[in-house]
């Protein structure tokens, strides 16, 4: 029921449109900067998704900053300050406390935004003309930063240079407080080793790292500078990573060698916040959101109808069962009856060789009769004896409708001392000492373990009965030998 993961990767070159999902990012499209009509019919046959733009543009800037620490509603008043100051001019900008200093000292911060907003205003309009939903704007550099969270706190300085389409190189600069620095250029696969020694060299000069501090460099696609630098600048350490072999130290499925695509795939998994967002493009995505909770409510509903439909069926399937069982019981003392009527309707009562058969279907149907009357009263002469017990519950039915056995559920209660437990046990044998009978006792009020009590205990929540004794009398015919 979730909508489709769609990224627009927007560069100063282009447009590209991917479908991103946790495993991989397929490339669907590519379009030019300003929105064509090709890219609107793009947008309307996808107009259900969820879209994510993600910018790598050269017109980024990224200031460091250090404030005091102030309380929360104080230190966002002055965020937005700081962010109105730096950049008025643009809706897209971000300001995040890297680091909280404790009371009386300083908080370093990161102010950013996208300077020049024409590019990514006209795609948002289109977006917001087609009611798509927008569920973040993502820069590429803030993006590395959330990747490379872990890997980056164990190095003072690393510089990691990533490809950009076109023949873009991006160089974004980490400390073990986080990105602190990015710039995206234009070059050759030639002089990309010269674009590294400048960067260091205005690290260098601006203060963000001694002259003598060595600087990590973490190249992903191209393994040319790694090969290139350390000759001639001990103060580069220069690595090469393929896209695959990054993805899979950072979790991300390793199939991929995009740095586009991975990207994307980080976004469809959740683990990239939103960025550069504004509250003017986010209308439709709390509509989206709004549309998916109806959705998943209405599933949900749906769900509970279902169990208690079958919960509703199961219970009138054994009602049913029960019924038939009532009936069954019921009918067979009929049939019985309707049985004696015959047979006495075909004797000639009248004729004297007749009395011996008269005789014989009185003692089968009428001696022999079920009398719950005559098993009750011998039962209340017994449990008489035993005043400790408490009799709530008297159940008679037929055991076995076939063998007209007799099933005695008694149930009921006892004072929680061991002579009350000695008594229940003194009324079980006597009602075994009946014509017939059969005791058993299913549940004893004892907990007989090494620390039990009687009752199960002070927290022991109120049982139906404390004990049941059940008595079973055979039929005078399943008794004989």
């Amino acid at each position: 029921m979730s909508a489709p993961v769609l990224v627009l990767f927007l560069t100063d070159g282009g447009i590209s449109a991917y479908r991103a999902t946790r495993r991989e990012a397929v490339h669907l499209a590519d379009f030019p900067v300003s929105p064509q009509p090709d890219l609107r019919e793009f947008i309307r046959e996808w107009q259900t998704a969820e879209f994510h733009l993600l910018v790598d543009l050269a017109e980024e800037a990224f200031h460091p900053e250090s404030v005091p620490h102030l309380a929360r509603a104080d230190r966002e008043a002055l965020l937005l300050r700081k962010l109105e100051q730096a950049f008025r001019q643009t809706p897209y900008r971000r300001a995040v406390v890297q680091v909280a200093g404790k009371r009386g000292a300083q908080d370093k911060l990161l102010l950013s935004a996208l300077t020049a907003p024409e590019k990514l205003d006209a795609l948002v309009e289109t977006l917001l003309q087609a009611q798509c939903a927008i569920a973040g704007i993502h820069s590429v550099a803030l993006t590395a930063e959330a990747l490379l969270a872990k890997r980056i706190s164990l190095m003072p300085h690393c510089l990691l240079v990533t490809p950009s389409p076109g023949n873009g190189l991006r160089q974004s600069h980490f400390t073990q407080e986080g990105l602190r620095f990015s710039r995206l250029t234009h070059c050759t696969a030639n002089n990309t080793a010269e674009e590294v020694r400048k960067t260091r060299q205005f690290l260098t000069t601006t203060r963000q790292m001694l002259r003598d501090e060595p600087l990590e460099v973490l190249l992903l696609g191209d393994a040319g500078v790694a090969t290139q630098l350390p000759a001639d600048t001990p103060q580069i350490n220069a690595r090469h990573e393929s896209i695959a072999d990054f993805a899979a130290k950072i979790g991300l499925p390793s199939q991929t060698d995009n740095w586009a695509g991975l990207l994307c795939t980080a976004i469809a998994r959740g683990l990239i916040p939103d960025h550069y967002r504004p509250a003017s493009a986010a209308r439709y995505q709390r509509l989206h959101k709004l549309g998916q909770t109806l959705q998943w409510s209405a599933a949900l509903l749906l769900l509970l109808a279902m169990v208690a439909s079958l919960f509703t069926f199961h219970q009138s399937r054994q009602q049913q069962e029960e019924n038939r069982l009532a009936e069954q019981k019921l009918q067979h003392p009929l049939q019985r009856q309707r049985e004696f009527e015959g047979k006495l309707k075909a004797l000639d009562i009248g004729a004297p060789g007749q009395i011996g058969e008269v005789v014989e279907l009185h003692r089968r149907y009428i001696a022999g009769w079920l009398d719950v009357e005559t098993t009750a009263q011998a039962v209340s002469l017994i449990f008489a004896d035993y005043p400790q017990l408490q009799l709530e519950r008297f159940d008679w039915q037929l055991a076995n409708a076939g063998h007209r056995s007799q099933m005695v559920d008694l149930a009921g209660r006892l004072r929680p001392d061991r002579q009350a437990q000695g008594q229940l046990e003194a009324f079980a044998a006597r009602l075994g000492q009946l014509p017939r009978a059969t005791v058993s006792i299913p549940k004893r009020p004892l907990d007989l373990s090494p620390h039990g009590e009687l009752g199960g205990g002070e927290n022991r929540a109120p049982a139906a009965s404390d004990f049941l004794i059940r008595l079973v009398i055979a039929p005078e015919e399943a008794a004989k030998p």
